[in-house]
């Protein structure tokens, strides 16, 4: 007889659970990979956490991040940078995911002495002004092409006619040389 029915059978990878830096622990339901408003990568992940967190962190079903559900189980929405989650295990049937933040985004001391979460800020900082300065350099860019363009336009319809203008009058102002 077999172990399982064939019902039984998951044709699909699970997604495992997400470990916070503070040791809490929450299903992952969803994830997917995503970028935020600064165009930073992200993973956009739907949780189920661990009655533990609930607790520790008071979660409401009225609570930001929440998804409204009316079995009473409690599910949340969180957009966790890209650079702050490390896949752990990637065996399909047991894959965890560690996260190095707590259900809030703050960092434990314990992350801070492991990892340089600082120099992960001061990453994203760069970055951050990196992409600033390529978009002002485009702008840059995009003001001398309209100026390539249009200053010969504008020249010849409002300077050339006030120099034309400037120089006859000024052949009319200055003597007349005699002729030899």
């Amino acid at each position: 007889m077999p172990d399982k029915l064939p019902e039984d059978i998951a044709l699909v990878a699970k997604h495992g659970f997400l470990i916070f830096g503070d040791g809490y622990t929450a299903q992952i339901l969803q994830m997917t990979p995503g970028t935020d408003q600064k165009n930073q990568p992200t993973f956009n992940m739907v949780l189920r956490p661990s009655d533990e967190m609930i607790k520790a962190f008071n979660i409401k079903q009225n609570a930001p991040g929440v998804i409204p559900r009316n079995d009473g189980q409690i599910l949340i929405r969180k957009e966790i940078p890209y650079a702050h989650v490390k896949q752990l295990n990637p065996d399909p049937a047991w894959n965890r995911w560690f996260y190095l933040g707590d259900y809030d985004g703050n960092f434990p001391q314990a992350i801070k002495e492991l990892f340089n979460v600082e120099l992960l800020k001061q990453i994203k900082d760069l970055k951050n002004k990196l992409e600033t300065e390529k978009l002002r350099r485009a702008v840059a860019e995009e003001k001398m092409k309209l100026m390539e363009i249009n200053l010969p336009r504008y020249f010849n319809k409002h300077i050339s006619p006030m120099l034309t203008d400037v120089l006859t009058s000024a052949e009319k102002l200055l003597p007349k040389k005699p002729n030899d």
